[in-house]
Formats: structure tokens, sequence, C-alpha cells
């Protein structure tokens, strides 16, 4: 089964109730393998902040998400190894390297699976 690569806005719905949770938390019981650029967990951190600063969530409820980002079955994939690909990927297709750090992701797990 071909791997697949959950981005940040996807992640965050596995802990926020948003428009498409739910479809977003059957990943996590998906039978093919979870991965992410290890930027992801910034990105986290990043909207749970945003979401304590705005009182949309408490910091406990805040911290309960980023311990559980822990545990959850998604493995990491140093930014730094798809950095160049994402960066010739941005300037080709116009999107943020951030964004561009998924697709680099995606078409270097295609190459080895």
């Amino acid at each position: 089964m071909r791997p697949l690569v959950v981005d940040a806005s996807v992640a965050a719905k596995w802990f926020l109730d948003e428009e498409f949770a739910e479809p977003a938390r059957r990943l996590l019981h998906h039978p093919a393998a979870l991965y992410a650029p290890d930027f992801l967990v910034l990105e986290l951190d990043s909207v749970f902040w945003k979401r304590v600063r705005r009182k949309d969530l408490s910091r406990e409820e805040a911290d309960g998400a980023r311990a559980e980002l822990r545990d959850l079955p998604l493995q990491y994939v140093p930014f730094r190894v798809l950095r160049d690909s994402a960066f010739e990927l941005a300037n080709q297709v116009a999107r943020s390297v951030y964004d561009c750090l998924y697709l680099a992701l995606v078409i270097a797990l295609d190459g080895c699976v």
C-alpha cells in the first residue's frame, strides 16, 4: 500500500473540531503509513498557539494535543532532506516553500515505494 503524506491542515483537524475533522481522523486508522515533514510539528504548534491566543482552546488542551501528537502513527522526514526539492518545486509551481515540502515528500516517497 502506498504511503500517505499528511499536511498540517489535515493534522490540525485531528485535535480541533472543524469542518472535515471526522474524515481527517479516519486517516489515523488507515492501513497505509502516514508521513509528514518534521516541520509539521512547528506548524501545529503555531495553530495551537493561535487558538489559545484567541481563547478557542485552553492552554491545557493545547498542551494535551501537543503531547498526543507525539504518540500518533506519523513518520517524520527531516525537512532538510526535502529543502532543495521544495525550493525547486516552489519556483516551478509558484507556491510557498512550506507547501512544497509536502509535495517534495510525496515525490520522494513515490520514488522509494
